[in-house]
């Protein structure tokens, strides 16, 4: 009778290892939709994936998107104007430190750090207001984007968990279920019950 409740060990460890990866996998992909009860919202829900799913594709959106708006256009707001005044700014100061002169006014060499420094912006604007469009435009980046959006589902994600993460993770957990059932049968065994 010992021997057969020691062997009790073995499918229990199995099982809680079983339940462990079945429990890692539907906190990512389980409920798809936010659960309320009584209007308050239940944590976990959605889902790891569903939640993060539709920020990083907002963020996606937001980042190609925004970037053509913001090189068409100038503002405060402007992540364009930003990055091109720290460029220049960035530029006079690394000036700052290596023109100097000893027989020429001071303010001279301010007018050709300021000079050069005006130069790197007006290369990073063309660059950034330009080039880049040019490349996104021309590549069709934001159509690849749309495809993106549609392609990249929760069940795509899923589909690959599933395929290469899921079921591998599932035979390694349970064959630790095993060895640790096993070692805990032997250990029943020995100690006696």
């Amino acid at each position: 009778m010992l021997y057969l409740k020691s062997l009790l060990f073995i499918p229990a460890n199995m099982l809680v290892a079983f339940l462990l990866v079945f429990a890692i996998r539907a906190l990512f992909f389980y409920p798809r939709k936010e659960v309320r009860i009584k209007g308050k919202k239940i944590p976990l829900t959605p889902g790891l994936v569903p939640r993060y799913h539709s920020l990083l594709v907002d963020k996606i959106n937001d980042l190609v998107y925004g970037y053509l708006h913001d090189s068409e256009t100038s503002g405060e707001d402007n992540r364009i104007d930003k990055w091109e005044n720290q460029i220049y700014q960035k530029c006079l100061a690394w000036l700052e430190t290596r023109i100097h002169a000893k027989y020429i006014p001071q303010k001279i060499i301010i007018g050709i750090q300021v000079f050069l420094a005006g130069i790197g912006r007006e290369f990073a604007k063309q660059f950034m207001r330009t080039f880049i469009p040019y490349i996104i435009k021309t590549y069709k980046l934001t159509h690849y984007i749309d495809i993106f959006n549609e392609k990249f589902t929760i069940e795509f994600l899923q589909g690959y968990y599933d395929r290469y993460i899921y079921k591998y993770s599932l035979y390694l957990m349970l064959a630790i279920g095993l060895i640790i059932g096993i070692v805990n049968h032997l250990i029943y065994l020995i100690i006696g019950g």
